[in-house]
């Protein structure tokens, strides 16, 4: 169930603008979030490079790439949290379309899943934990 916010809808909608204005004047921060994002990026492709290396399968640089670009817009179509199940499925299809053997595709995805997604998630609630975060979880 939807918050109804009614009558404060402009004035949300007007702090939403005003905030993203002030952001767009700090190029200094725009240009650090974008290197900080595109490193992440990079560390998870080495991430599942490194993988895959593991298995005893190469892969290049690039195709891992490649492969979780398209995870992420896969993961984009709102079916499950997280891109759950279509991010695994487009990946390990992919991987197949370069050659992958689907049992090796499979593996490499979901221990590269968990390591990218899962852990840091679990990681990131017993920190919230820790700092004192109450996880509150309501009956409707």
């Amino acid at each position: 169930m939807l918050p109804d916010f009614g009558e404060r809808l402009p004035e949300i909608a007007s702090g939403f603008t005003d905030n993203i204005k002030d952001s767009l004047k700090r190029k200094d921060v725009i240009f650090k979030a974008l290197a900080i994002g595109l490193t992440e990026r990079m560390l998870e492709v080495i991430c599942l490079y490194v993988i895959f290396l593991s298995m005893g399968y190469e892969l290049s640089l690039f195709s891992c790439a490649m492969v979780l670009g398209v995870g992420v817009l896969a993961g984009l179509i709102p079916l499950f949290p997280g891109g759950l199940v279509a991010y695994e499925s487009s990946t390990i299809i992919v991987l197949g379309l370069l050659g992958v053997p689907p049992a090796i595709a499979a593996t490499a995805i979901l221990l590269w899943r968990g390591v990218n997604y899962w852990m840091i998630t679990i990681l990131g609630m017993g920190i919230g934990w820790l700092h004192g975060v109450k996880f509150v979880f309501k009956k409707y």
